[in-house]
């Protein structure tokens, strides 16, 4: 396991990973850079995770992720090899939707800009979406309550001009995280937070609601859901600005995996509120603790 020299972390190099084990009953993991990267499992992850699940340690998977509903992402899961139940996943996706059906009545509406697997969350949760139209028809703009933004890759300026159009009629904005990239097989990609970048401009303003991580209510759930307490838990994830930050504000301790979003060279100018408790090359670094 490698240890960046420029923080302090506590115990030597060869015991971070029996000390976290030691020290944790719960584990909270991030999915996009942790336990994968686009299509590529990260090598030794399966293992590692399957070998948790066999142990007392509770764990929960919190994804930011606004591309998938919470069903396609356990599909995944379990495709690649991850043994997971229902319960132990959290998807920002499906919190979102949830979170905006307890805020709004059954007859507001929302427009939303995602994939298919976020319109379905959205209508599982009993929320009505209105329909894509023609921007240039201003007669038939309707009264929309919230306009919803996730990763969209049929993104477009007629999209853009409609989201305005509801901005400028008193919609609220809504963005499922604000990540500007995501890992995949190939680098990094865009994510929805280059495509909620927009809408901030185009609304003048930082999102009215916004539950992904960095926002704490993420872990918090996942916590409650396992009765957790925030000192007996860790958070592993690939971003400091996102996973780190949310583990800090939920009065969690982090570890940081340099398999996805962050390299080695990232962590120099990190400011002392993103700087992680533990760093680590992959999640599977912590194997020969189990």
């Amino acid at each position: 396991m490698e240890i960046i020299s420029e923080f302090s972390y506590p115990g030597g190099s060869a015991d971070i990973a029996r000390e976290i084990f030691k020290q944790y009953k719960g584990f909270l993991f991030d999915l996009d850079g942790v336990l994968w990267a686009g299509s590529r499992v990260i090598p030794g992850a399966v293992q590692f995770i399957n070998s948790l699940m066999d142990t007392s340690k509770r764990i929960r998977f919190i994804s930011n992720t606004s591309s998938r509903s919470h069903e396609n992402t356990l599909k995944k899961m379990k495709r690649l090899g991850y043994r997971v139940k229902a319960e132990q996943l959290i998807v920002a996706s499906r919190e979102t939707a949830r979170y905006l059906a307890d805020k709004l009545n059954k007859n507001e509406l929302i427009y939303y800009i995602g994939t298919k697997s976020l319109k379905k969350e959205i209508e599982q949760a009993g929320l009505k979406i209105v329909s894509d139209r023609d921007p240039e028809n201003n007669s038939k703009i309707e009264k929309v309550s919230y306009v919803v933004v996730g990763y969209d890759n049929n993104f477009n300026y007629d999209k853009m001009w409609l989201a305005l159009q509801y901005f400028q009629q008193g919609a609220e904005f809504a963005a499922v995280n604000l990540d500007a990239t995501a890992p995949s097989s190939k680098g990094l990609k865009p994510a929805g937070g280059a495509i909620a970048g927009c809408m901030k401009v185009l609304a003048g303003r930082e999102p009215d609601l916004m539950i992904g991580k960095p926002e704490p209510y993420l872990l918090v759930k996942g916590m409650e859901e396992a009765q957790l307490k925030p000192q007996d838990c860790i958070m592993i994830g690939d971003t400091p600005h996102s996973d780190i930050e949310a583990a800090r504000r939920a009065g969690v301790k982090s570890a940081l995996v340099l398999s996805g979003n962050t390299s080695k060279t990232d962590l120099v100018n990190l400011p002392a509120k993103l700087k992680p408790d533990y760093v680590l090359t992959a999640i599977d670094d912590l194997m020969g603790a189990l």
